[in-house]
């Protein structure tokens, strides 16, 4: 029994490390179709969507960009700026890219 907890650990352990940590550097976006605002993190994998440029409307609120694109797993932190832009987190950001405008998407309410 000890050994099988001991691979859930390791399993548990791999999984995380082949993911990245994005946060949203100011305001609220939708990451994953998640609610990301500053200063919280979603773990994310692969290709993704960050909805931005969210606008409230008498109708909810709507996305007017959007970025789709990978983060590298091996950048373990990333963050959305206040340019629209997806960063790696250090030192010296890496821009990975910016997002585009598009038509008004409604999205789940964020503010």
């Amino acid at each position: 029994m000890h050994a099988f907890k001991a691979l859930i650990v390791a399993i548990s352990t791999l999984a995380v490390s082949d993911a990245t940590y994005v946060r949203a550097n100011k305001g609220c976006v939708v990451a994953k179709g998640q609610k990301l605002c500053q200063g919280k993190y979603v773990i994310v994998s692969g290709q993704m969507d960050i909805m931005a440029c969210v606008e409230k409307t008498p109708n909810g609120q709507v996305a007017n960009c959007k970025w789709s694109g990978t983060i590298p797993e091996n950048w373990e932190k990333a963050f959305f700026g206040e340019d629209n832009c997806v960063y790696g987190d250090g030192k010296d950001p890496i821009k990975l890219g910016c997002a585009a405008s598009i038509t008004s998407t409604p999205i789940s309410p964020i503010y």
